[in-house]
């Protein structure tokens, strides 16, 4: 015990002499070495493609081939540990290809077998560059996706993989899967921005299910924003309102834009149309964000969709145009065969703004249609993504961001954060812009970088807030009290304060409030991955003029000659500001935008050369059964061990996941089968008395036909005279009963015999209603069994 105390004692001394501070700085520099590990290589894979200086143009790209993530088997599969658990594999692994990358395309989203084919032809000679990267990682103690993500839609991705699908018979293989749209894609592609989306909700969107096809493409724009972002709501039908009444914008995390994707999916569309109103409570949303230091500082983005007509906010904007800096950008999007498109687009024109027209959806039974509109709807709302792009692209800007945490597809290790730079092609002269051909990226498990972070503690309630306020003990907000920091209705933890932070809100109690100061692991890498994502300089120096506002407004055009915004200029006396396709200024921001594009016409561009087996896979191979709810996580072989833990969380919550929906399939099949036997029950019932009294109602006057026959004649032979009823019963004999009325009995005589019948006339059996229909029985049924004909509930 003495011997283990000397050895113990010594490190204990030791841990206690260093200072807390220099523990912490050694565990931050523990995450930024990690970081400068995965930007090293971006660094090193953008270059390599810049490099190569490929024009994908030329002949020989024609015959350019690659693995397809939708294929029915990897080229050279092996199990590897590092990238989950699979059934396929025995759960020691999951089958990839470490020798290839794979690429994933979608029609869907406007790729062509063109632009896959270019994407190709200019990874050719870097294919070998993943594999080196892959090792050089593993030297560095962790790996995960290497990928490169293209302008018109195409990933490459190493290691390669079969692309995650619903079921084995599944023919959806990522459909809708668009890179230019994902978290690591923006924040190269764009950089920080405010966006304020501009819904209407009038009562015209119920047609078409527009209101429908709206809210996919907005909750699609807010999928794509990053952390370095800003974003503001706003509804209007006749008048115009922000997400829960806030008057700041908000940052974009994760959880807040879930929260504005929850509010476009409760809209009910009703109500009259107002622009004016809209772009009003858009502004204020601005203005007041301003003030209170809640934007990106840096452009500012309005995305304005409307299927109506009403009074031009034109005034208003061009008021807001000669007094706010820097520059605010205008998408204006119309959707239905509703709308003024002339006068929309010429609004777009006026304030220099990009204008999309998109028609009403497709019924939704119709799926391909209706995912490939979809998909167009959501490149309209998000047009900014190339105006940005464009802006990079001028000022040539090369800075490495990183992304929030995020759900990766296929989601194996967790939350996961990528490392991302744009990648350019630099081929034309130097006074022209470089054209941005995609996005580099690799990718960091978010646990392990939490694992490298210092652990600061919780503070102690009241706590400080990031503006050096002190939160109030206890507040309301909205009639709701507190003692602590929350999240409602905001995208990080606040509190209220008095007199100091953001102050006139009259929904909390002290009017003022502000963000909680973050603490913990998670904040210090958040606080971090956001820094390296706003560090760039920001481009509101960039102002582009009418031939680049052009070429992005002609993405959608057919026209080869005329551009958008001429017949508006030539309305208003100043054709000379129209900028000409033919002029070279056109022509170098077309390069800048769209870059070299090969020849469509050329026979040689045939899908057949494209080593893809479709969206099918009919033959499909055990190995790549990617069921893992069974699959133990193994820390010792998944680098980095804390995989370990959401894997588990992951195969409880599939566990769990199965167990409620086959409860919940068992209670539907219970639910539906008393269902059918109340339907049985509640229409055949009813039925079969029906039938029943009909047929006794006819055995009786069937019945009292047959009597009145042979009763009906006095003993002389003539008719008895009726007086409105049945015959009067000679005297003493009681009378039938009558419905209603009692007995009667005539006279005081005892009941006398019914005179003798007329002769020759007597009386028969009534006949059956229907041939061989025993009374009694049910329509449809024969005597003997049912018929072939039978009536049928339910099920035939």
């Amino acid at each position: 015990m003495r011997a283990l105390l000397v050895l113990i004692v010594p490190y204990f001394t030791l841990l206690f002499c260093v200072p807390s501070g220099a523990l912490a700085q050694r565990s931050q520099q523990l995450l930024y070495d990690r970081l400068v590990i995965k930007e090293s290589a971006v660094t090193q894979l953008k270059q390599s493609i810049e490099n190569l200086e490929v024009d994908p143009s030329r002949p020989e790209c024609a015959n350019a081939v690659a693995p397809s993530s939708c294929a029915q088997k990897l080229m050279q599969p092996v199990c590897d540990i590092e990238f989950g658990y699979s059934k396929g594999c025995n759960c020691k692994g999951t089958a990839v290809d470490t020798r290839n990358y794979v690429i994933k395309e979608s029609s869907y989203v406007g790729t062509t077998d063109s632009d896959v084919k270019a994407e190709v032809c200019r990874l050719k000679n870097v294919s070998a560059v993943f594999p080196d990267l892959f090792g050089k990682m593993i030297e560095a103690g962790e790996t995960k996706w290497i990928y490169y993500g293209s302008s018109t839609g195409v990933l490459a991705n190493y290691p390669g993989i079969l692309w995650p699908r619903e079921s084995q018979e599944s023919t959806d293989c990522g459909n809708l899967y668009d890179p230019r749209v994902r978290p690591w894609y923006m924040s190269a592609s764009t950089g920080p921005k405010n966006v304020i989306l501009i819904i209407d909700k009038s009562g015209s969107m119920r047609t078409a299910n527009r209101i429908g096809a709206s809210k996919d493409a907005a909750k699609a724009v807010l999928n794509s924003l990053t952390h370095a972002d800003y974003v503001g709501l706003v509804f209007f039908d006749s008048t115009a309102s922000s997400y829960k009444g806030l008057t700041t914008l908000a940052k974009a995390l994760p959880g807040f834009r879930k929260r504005l994707a929850d509010a476009v999916d409760s809209v009910e569309p009703g109500g009259g149309t107002n622009f004016v109103d809209a772009f009003r409570a858009a502004f204020t949303l601005v203005d007041s964000s301003k003030e209170k230091g809640y934007t990106a500082n840096c452009h500012t983005t309005y995305v304005f969709l409307t299927d109506g007509e009403a009074d031009s906010p034109l005034q208003e904007i061009q008021n807001r145009m000669r007094s706010v800096t820097p520059k605010e950008h205008y998408f204006i999007i119309s959707i239905g065969t509703g709308t003024k498109v002339e006068e929309l687009q010429d609004l777009s024109c006026a304030v220099n703004g990009i204008f999309t027209e998109v028609g009403d959806a497709p019924p939704t039974w119709n799926e391909r249609a209706y995912l490939q509109f979809k998909a167009k709807f959501t490149q309209a709302m998000s047009k900014f993504q190339r105006y940005y792009a464009l802006m990079k692209s001028i000022c040539k800007q090369e800075n490495l961001v990183w992304s929030e945490a995020y759900s990766s597809i296929p989601d194996v290790f967790g939350p996961i954060a990528t490392a991302a730079s744009p990648v350019y092609d630099k081929s034309q002269r130097s006074d022209w812009p470089w054209h941005m051909t995609g996005v580099a990226a690799v990718d960091a498990t978010v646990c392990d970088l939490y694992e490298k972070a210092p652990d600061t503690p919780k503070p102690q309630w009241p706590s400080t807030t990031v503006g050096g306020c002190t939160c109030a003990s206890s507040y309301t907000y909205n009639g709701k009290s507190y003692q602590s920091c929350t999240e409602d209705d905001w995208s990080v933890p606040w509190c209220a304060t008095e007199n100091c932070g953001a102050c006139m809100t009259e929904s909390i109690s002290t009017n003022c409030w502000d963000d909680c100061a973050p603490y913990g692991a998670k904040a210090v890498v958040e606080s971090e991955l956001l820094r390296r994502a706003t560090s760039e300089t920001c481009t509101d120096e960039i102002v582009l003029d009418e031939c680049a506002l052009e070429v992005l407004r002609d993405d959608t055009s057919e026209s080869t000659t005329s551009t958008q915004c001429r017949d508006y200029w030539s309305k208003i006396g100043k054709a000379d500001q129209a900028c000409d396709k033919a002029s070279e200024g056109y022509k170098k921001y077309e390069w800048a935008v769209h870059g070299k594009k090969p020849d469509f016409s050329a026979p040689s561009w045939a899908k057949s050369s494209f080593q893809s087996t479709g969206d099918m896979r009919p033959n499909f191979d055990p190995l790549y059964n990617d069921e893992s709810k069974d699959c133990p996580c193994d820390s010792t072989l998944m680098k980095p061990s804390c995989v370990c833990g959401y894997v588990e969380d992951a195969r409880a919550k599939a566990v769990e996941k199965k167990k409620e929906e086959e409860e919940k399939k068992k209670e539907e099949e219970t639910d539906a089968g008393g269902i059918i036997v109340g339907a049985i029950f509640g229409i055949l019932f009813p039925v079969f008395g029906v039938i029943v009294a009909v047929m006794v109602c006819r055995r009786r006057r069937g019945s009292m036909a047959a009597y009145n026959t042979n009763a009906g004649m006095n003993q002389q032979g003539g008719p008895i005279q009726m007086t409105g009823g049945p015959y009067p019963p000679p005297p003493g004999q009681q009378q039938p009963y009558m419905g209603g009325q009692p007995p009667m009995m005539y006279g005081g005589r005892q009941p006398q015999p019914p005179p003798p019948p007329y002769p020759g006339n007597q009386p028969t059996a009534p006949p059956p209603p229907y041939p061989g229909v025993a009374i009694g029985q049910p329509v449809g049924y024969r005597q003997g069994g049912p018929s072939a004909s039978a009536m049928s509930y339910g099920k035939s």
